[in-house]
């Protein structure tokens, strides 16, 4: 499993195992807090065309972290790896009742599919492959993703 590097703006990398250039766009909302916003979008290349590929049960299409305002902790976040030449995108999010302290994290491991089969539904999507919930807890739900050794165990 490796984690593929996103870095700010225009990222060009094939998400559906072709060779065509997909795109991963990497921006920040800035709400004037302590911590703005990372947001990322995915688009699928389609001849001369792009498809956005929707965040999972949601009517939005950018992926956002999030922290406390005016602190480091952070509540949610994302990642995208490629693991046996599939692209997986891991979310994780704190859980509990005060999130300013040590808490559980949920993961929540997605793969990207096709389908051009059923009117009205996007013809990319993340789906949820397997989700589940640390017994360690964790100050932010980033130090998660940084435990590699933890994310190759539920892989």
């Amino acid at each position: 499993m490796q984690e593929e590097k996103i870095k700010q703006g225009v990222n060009y990398l094939s998400l559906i195992s072709h060779d065509k250039k997909d795109l991963a766009i990497l921006s920040f909302f800035d709400n004037n807090t302590s911590h703005p916003n990372r947001g990322l979008s995915f688009y699928i290349k389609n001849g001369s065309d792009y498809s956005i590929v929707p965040v999972p049960n949601s009517d939005v299409f950018v992926w956002f972290d999030y922290s406390l305002s005016a602190s480091r902790i952070n509540i949610f976040d994302y990642r995208l790896y490629r693991h046996n030449n599939e692209k997986k995108l891991i979310s994780v999010e704190k859980k509990g009742d005060d999130l300013t302290a040590p808490q559980p994290i949920k993961l929540t491991v997605y793969t990207l599919v096709e389908s051009h089969n059923d009117p009205g539904v996007p013809p990319y999507s993340w789906v949820i492959e397997k989700t589940l919930t640390t017994t360690g807890k964790y100050g932010s739900a980033y130090e998660v993703l940084d435990d590699y050794r933890y994310l190759c165990s539920v892989m």
